[in-house]
């Protein structure tokens, strides 16, 4: 199985690019955005932590998180921000490894993980076979995240300054897609990255054997072992 990390600035376009990825050629799409929104839920396992370490002024009358005015308090407060990553990442990193393990179980070719901090929380592009990074003007993403967003233009400009700047993601990045023009050009940049990394007939293929069978309930096995050693 190929792991493919799909990332790029924040409003750049991601979900866009894996959407269409998911739906032209059936490739999985693991969104840790989605992941995170989840934990984040009352019940999810980051919740009570979160609402224990930045207080009851953070919810919603219906006790959600309210995510607009935390993640005004985390972007432009580092150590808040820096404190909520650690809450939330550790987490994320984990369901993203067992959704992982489940595809490869499955033998399928290959899995796109869509992770907008790759490369700020610093994980190992060693580990994985390419690194898809979406890219658009800085203007572009600040016009775009005021308006997804309803944010102010000095809100918009430090959630962007948050990040790394996306030159320097382009560089550590084996493809790139330019996704400042239209639907089609995006459409045309992805349909040359999937011809790069393999065939439709590849990508799709999905069929379990004995040794991917044996792999996996090992792995459980050392999983369970080192919970009960804890």
């Amino acid at each position: 199985m190929k792991l493919v990390i799909l990332t790029g600035g924040i409003a750049c376009g991601k979900s866009t690019v894996g959407d269409y990825m998911n739906q032209k050629y059936g490739i999985t799409v693991i969104d840790s955005d989605k992941i995170t929104y989840q934990l984040q839920q009352p019940g999810g396992k980051a919740y009570n932590k979160i609402v224990q370490v930045f207080g009851e002024k953070y919810l919603n009358p219906d006790k959600t998180i309210n995510r607009k005015e935390l993640g005004n308090l985390v972007f432009n407060d580092f150590s808040k921000r820096r404190i909520l990553n650690h809450i939330v990442h550790p987490l994320v990193l984990r369901t993203i490894f067992f959704e992982s393990m489940k595809h490869w179980f499955m033998r399928e070719r290959i899995v796109v993980l869509d992770i907008p901090l790759f490369f700020e929380i610093h994980m190992k592009k060693e580990y994985f076979d390419e690194v898809l990074t979406v890219s658009v003007k800085k203007e572009v993403q600040i016009e775009r995240l005021m308006k997804r967003n309803d944010l102010t233009l000095e809100a918009a400009e430090s959630r962007v300054s948050s990040q790394i700047p996306i030159e320097k993601k382009e560089e550590q990045s084996t493809f790139v897609v330019h996704n400042g023009g239209t639907i089609e050009d995006m459409q045309k940049q992805v349909d040359e990255f999937v011809k790069f990394v393999g065939s439709k007939q590849q990508i799709i293929t999905r069929y379990p054997d004995p040794l991917f069978i044996l792999f996996f309930l090992a792995s459980i096995v050392v999983l369970l072992f080192s919970l009960f050693q804890k």
